[in-house]
């Protein structure tokens, strides 16, 4: 996607075999590196790391990985313990993203994402997941991470969900709320995600991506079938949002973004979650 002018994290291998996973110089990962599956499902099979020290690795929640360790657990991906569909599963070691300061303090160690759903080059919704104690550093709900809906709009966040369907006001523990928490980067994240959609040829699809602090958002993901729990973290369906923008004749990424606010006014005091998508 850097030919399209899309920020992602550097990918230091893929490793599709258990001779690549044997010859990969492992040593040479000093810090802030991520191991997942190509086709993994719900988070499963996603390792952060954050230092190296002399003997072993530390991942995000602190617990101790040796070599042998991570070469069994490549293996696993490798054998697709943690992948749901598709083709032979690959393992990918990526650059981890250390959170953007704004968002870090509402995360339990690992790294919060953003997914903005995207159809017809419009951006449609959009949430942040944010990781916590329960979903072990994982911005994945269905571990346990809080989704926190974001107003497209503005960029503000609105309503927040615990476990999918709970609905929360406060970070879990503290008397932090979760609401009018300012996105960074609004705008350039709604345009990339637009651009990465248009770029991999997604009529309709979710974008996550990460938000570092000086390079603004990167996309790490496309779901061509995101789940459809943001729409509780929105308290509002994607029925009547798809609807509004199907036949428009969208000319361009910037054109999509202008429009989805002034598309969604109208919709916001009638929005129920009778509109959901199931």
């Amino acid at each position: 996607m850097l030919n399209e002018g899309i920020a992602t994290p550097e990918v230091y291998g893929i490793l599709t075999s258990i001779e690549d996973v044997n010859d990969f110089n492992w040593s040479q990962l000093e810090k802030d590196f991520v191991i997942k599956p190509t086709n993994g499902h719900a988070g499963k099979g996603v390792i952060a790391f954050k230092n190296k020290k002399r003997d072993y690795w530390l991942d995000v929640i602190n617990k101790r990985w040796s070599e042998e360790d991570i070469k069994l657990h490549c293996f696993d991906i490798l054998e697709g313990l943690y992948s749901s569909h598709g083709a032979s599963p690959k393992v990918i070691i990526e650059e981890r993203i250390i959170p953007h300061p704004i968002l870090m303090k509402y995360s339990y160690k690992g790294t919060p994402d953003l997914r903005v759903v995207v159809f017809n080059s419009v951006p449609v919704m959009a949430y942040v997941r944010l990781p916590t104690e329960e979903s072990e550093g994982r911005a994945n709900q269905s571990q346990g991470a809080l989704g926190v809906g974001v107003d497209i709009g503005t960029g503000l966040t609105t309503f927040a969900a615990a476990h999918k369907t709970q609905l929360i006001r406060y970070l879990p523990g503290t008397k932090t709320e979760l609401r009018d928490i300012q996105i960074p980067f609004w705008k350039k994240t709604l345009l990339t995600a637009v651009k990465a959609a248009n770029a991999a040829k997604l009529v309709y699809g979710g974008i996550d991506l990460f938000l570092h602090e000086e390079k603004g958002p990167m996309v790490v993901e496309l779901n061509y079938r995101p789940g459809l729990s943001i729409q509780v973290a929105n308290q509002a369906g994607l029925r009547k949002r798809l609807e509004k923008v199907a036949d428009i004749n969208v000319i361009s990424p910037e054109h999509g973004v202008r429009i989805a606010p002034v598309s969604y006014t109208h919709l916001r005091a009638h929005e129920t979650v009778l509109d959901l998508v199931c």
